[in-house]
């Protein structure tokens, strides 16, 4: 593998978060800080906590995210993780209450299309995972027939889709009436829910094993003063 395939197949892996093709692609020779930190970026840009960790153990250049005095005072990799992933953007597939809200109020007041036409196509695709997550599954399975209708104009480009949607309004229209047609909770409520119950897990501590049984003292009936029961 030439250099530049190693540094091509590294910011690749560092993209879609493969700890062993990164490896390999390190094996062999490919430039760690290519194009500027590139894969560091790449790592970081898309949340891929374990191959963060392994350009850092390779001694990648940190210097474009955190400052050599900053350095300083990080305990660990860990801690230093920390501090990378802050500089990325909110992670799209989150569950944030107040942006499922927007999404829902959008859906309700102007139908499924709405937010696509918006520009956000990929903020309806996620949510359809983030709605069953929270345990909407029907609406999710809803989202997800609206998706699977337009991802054959999405492959043609943004232009395309955008006119199909504008075609296909009356199908449309029957998939949002469906999905308003669902009785429950508010989604910004059953989101935050989920994020509680979720940290509650989280802050949960294992509970340590039963005590084994001790043998209990009991009086006889014998003439022995006592008795183990055992």
């Amino acid at each position: 593998m030439s250099d530049a395939a190693a540094n091509c197949t590294l910011e690749l892996a560092c993209t879609v978060g493969s700890v062993a093709d990164a490896t390999e692609a390190l094996e062999e020779g490919a430039d760690i800080n290519s194009r500027g930190g590139a894969p560091l970026f790449n790592a970081i840009f898309n949340r891929n906590i374990e191959v963060i960790r392994l350009l850092i153990e390779n001694d990648v250049d940190l210097s474009n995210f955190v400052s050599p005095a900053m350095r300083l005072n990080i305990r660990d990799i860990d801690e230093l993780i920390e501090i990378l992933l802050e500089c990325a953007p909110p992670d799209p597939k989150a569950i944030d209450p107040g942006l499922m809200g927007e999404m829902d109020a959008t859906i309700r007041k102007s139908g499924l299309g709405k937010p696509v036409l918006e520009g956000d196509w990929d903020g309806v695709c996620y949510y359809i995972d983030k709605l069953k997550r929270i345990g909407l599954t029907e609406m999710s399975e809803i989202v997800a027939e609206f998706v699977s209708m337009f991802e054959p104009a999405k492959s043609w480009g943004d232009a395309a889709l955008f006119e199909a949607i504008k075609a296909d309004k009356k199908k449309i229209a029957k998939l949002t009436e469906r999905y308003v047609g669902i009785e429950c909770e508010s989604i910004e409520t059953l989101a935050r829910a989920f994020l509680d119950a979720e940290e509650n897990r989280q802050n949960e501590k294992p509970t340590s094993p039963a005590k084994a049984a001790e043998p209990t003292v009991e009086a006889a009936d014998s003439d022995d003063i006592t008795a183990v029961a055992v």
